[in-house]
């Protein structure tokens, strides 16, 4: 926003809900294990800013401020008892 001829402000918001869903892998066969893996996310993060011009804009000067808050929470599968199989000989 131009505030007068020479005096620039800014202000930028910005808001992010995430959810993410993985499932496991088993190496030795290369297959997909679906399982209730999932982790939510959330980022508030914000700046304000303010840009000033002198003497036809060869002196400028420029202040600004950003924070950024972020969470998340990782919810892994109900433990499964694992399964052993004898291999063939």
């Amino acid at each position: 926003m131009q505030a007068t001829d020479n005096l620039e402000l800014n202000l930028v918001l910005r808001h992010v809900d995430a959810f993410q869903e993985t499932d496991k892998s088993d190496f030795n066969t290369g297959t997909i294990i679906d399982d209730d893996s999932h982790a939510e996310r959330q980022q508030n993060s914000g700046r304000v800013s303010a840009k000033l011009d002198l003497m036809d804009g060869d002196w400028q000067q420029e202040i600004g401020y950003a924070v950024t808050k972020a969470a998340q929470r990782a919810f892994p599968p109900p433990s499964t008892p694992m399964r052993l199989e004898k291999a063939q000989t």
